[in-house]
């Protein structure tokens, strides 16, 4: 699988370079971050659980490799980044009993299995938790009003330099990519080949002075405030490494920073998101659980109650439009009839909305509307 990246949009493209998606850069960043693996990890703890009891009968060693198999299936179908999730040495359940006879060598294996399987799915975890907290950090306001000067590629240079509650080291991010290839070219406005990965650093741009025992935290912030910082290529690989999960966050993150993205906290499901369209806007477009609707279908129909909650010209008509509504019900006007009343309402009251006419006189000019 390749990526690339034009035009502040992230494409990802199969083998053969066909796009499989492509979205605002750090769309699947985010997306991966908010994913809620708990039925996962519970499903997990129960494969934990049968291992313990006992495997050495047929039926139970056999039912944990399936559904162990089923697990990985699952995973790699979560999100783009795991679509190449596999456990070491595990073929899938058909080959498994194929390969290994010796009923203590498949006990052995089985354990084995699940214990990857739970390392496995701990690391993903943990990937999420940690880009999520950098996410957070650099581009949505922090608590502090001190942060609040810096810009997003400041924040990662304290973040990586400075924040102690950082969840991973500095030297951490440089891994590699499970089977993805960034691939970079001049169609796409880039600069490198395919199958090469550009590892990234943030460097101030001018001579920056810091000495972390001497001077406080403000201290550290306001210097770094009025210092200007450059994304600069460190170096470039073939990617052979088949074990770096976090590569390709990170290489996500640095194309958020250059692309100088905004994320938003949605106000329904209370998840990051990106927006398309206006930066302001207060709820992501996920769809809601159990549901038919997304968040942002949802805040649509809330922002109208609030609206006519408080505006007594949107009170006045709701409470008309519901009076009209109930007269076709019990059929004292067609259908037909109410359509037509209701474009002139809609009419009328945008027009009072728009001219901040006074409630008294949008009520005699409503109720003097034909139907």
């Amino acid at each position: 699988m390749f990526i690339t990246y034009s035009n502040r949009n992230e494409y990802f493209e199969d083998d053969e370079h066909h796009i499989i998606s492509s979205n605002l850069i750090g769309t699947s960043l985010v997306e991966f971050v908010e994913l809620d693996f708990s039925q996962i990890i519970a499903k997990v703890d129960e494969l934990y659980k049968e291992v313990d009891i006992d495997i050495s009968k047929e039926e139970i060693s056999h039912n944990v490799v399936f559904e162990a198999n089923n697990l990985i299936s699952l995973i790699s179908a979560k999100h783009i980044y795991l679509r190449k999730f596999r456990i070491h040495h595990f073929f899938g359940s058909e080959y498994f009993f194929d390969e290994y006879k010796d009923t203590k060598e498949i006990n052995s294996r089985i354990r084995s299995l699940v214990g990857s399987l739970g390392i496995e799915t701990d690391r993903i975890l943990r990937t999420q938790s940690e880009f999520k907290t950098i996410i957070e950090f650099c581009f949505l306001c922090t608590p502090s009003e001190a942060f609040q000067k810096l810009n997003s590629y400041q924040r990662f240079y304290y973040y990586l330099n400075y924040e102690e509650k950082r969840v991973k080291k500095k030297e951490q991010f440089d891994m590699g990519i499970p089977d993805h290839r960034i691939r970079f070219d001049k169609e796409r406005e880039s600069v490198s080949r395919i199958g090469v990965y550009k590892q990234y650093e943030i460097l101030p741009m001018n001579e920056i002075n810091i000495n972390k025992t001497e001077m406080s935290k403000e201290k550290i912030i306001e210097t770094i405030s009025n210092t200007q910082f450059e994304l600069n290529e460190k170096y470039s690989f073939h990617i052979t490494d088949s074990s770096g999960l976090n590569s390709i966050c990170y290489n996500q993150l640095m194309e958020m920073l250059k692309s100088n993205v905004i994320v938003n906290t949605c106000k329904h499901c209370g998840k990051l998101f990106i927006p398309e369209g206006r930066m302001d806007t207060e709820y992501c477009n996920r769809s809601i659980p159990n549901s038919v609707k997304t968040c942002r279908e949802v805040g649509a129909i809330k922002k109208y109650h609030e609206r006519t909650k408080n505006n007594p010209i949107m009170r006045e008509f709701q409470k008309e439009y519901k009076k009209m509504n109930s007269r076709v019900r019990i059929k004292k006007i067609s259908q037909n009839k109410f359509y037509e009343w209701s474009e002139k309402a809609r009419e009328l009251r945008d027009t009072a909305l728009r001219e901040n006419w006074n409630e008294a006189d949008f009520i005699n000019k409503l109720k003097k509307l034909e139907v």
